[in-house]
């Protein structure tokens, strides 16, 4: 997870989603050590409900990382919006209070044992919805309708 955490790090964190440098980083760091770790851990220590969520999540973003990093075409387009989401959504204030802060509530109200074991699903399903629905506003706004694509 380190190197997870290492990629969010710097002066400007965002910015590496706007070069093909970065955006190698990312799928490099997530496909082969972030997922494999996850799987993991949940293999060896996690109980059998938490080993067929983490199983349902990971698969998903799995598929979603291998989709968006192994598609030429698909990375391109990104990259030819990925400036204006860097600079106009993510790196804002609005962005991090809006967006950020109300999914992080969500994961803060698992940690802090606020929600009981079998809505720990929903909760995370619900703050990630609530993040992305927020971000795909921001982006539409202030990239217009080709970056929500």
């Amino acid at each position: 997870m380190n190197k997870m955490v290492e990629l969010g790090k710097g002066k400007d964190p965002t910015a590496i989603i706007a070069s093909e440098a970065g955006l190698n980083r990312i799928c490099k760091t997530i496909k082969d050590d972030t997922l494999k770790c996850l799987k993991n851990y949940f293999k060896k220590c996690g109980t059998p409900l938490h080993r067929e969520i983490s199983d349902l999540i990971i698969d998903q973003v799995d598929f979603r990382i291998n989709r968006f990093c192994s598609d030429k075409e698909r990375r391109s387009t990104f990259l030819t919006q990925s400036p204006c989401f860097h600079a106009k959504v993510f790196s804002t204030h609005e962005h991090k209070s809006n967006c950020n802060n109300k999914f992080l509530s969500r994961v803060n109200q698992i940690e802090t044992a606020k929600v009981n074991v079998d809505e720990i699903h929903a909760t995370l399903c619900c703050g990630y919805n609530i993040w992305d629905n927020c971000t795909t506003s921001m982006v539409t706004n202030q990239c217009g309708a080709k970056g929500q694509e």
